[in-house]
């Protein structure tokens, strides 16, 4: 999904949703794939911003509807 919503932290843009198990982005300047996971201590999340206009790839725990807290 690209994200639709202006620049914010991924603990933000998920807050309140417990589906969410991990948000990737591709990195293509650094060839590496950055990640956040909720709930998890920062030193496993290199991903510091959702940014508006860039693809992520959500993964849930179950089958959910995503609610993005904006």
């Amino acid at each position: 999904m690209a994200w639709p919503a202006a620049n914010m932290a991924p603990g933000e843009a998920f807050a309140g949703n417990t589906t969410v198990a991990v948000v990737y982005e591709w990195d293509p300047a650094a060839g590496v794939w950055k990640r956040y996971f909720p709930g998890l201590p920062s030193y496993l999340n290199n991903l510091p911003q959702m940014r508006q206009g860039v693809a992520y790839w959500i993964i849930a725990k179950t089958k959910s509807n995503l609610t993005i807290g904006w």
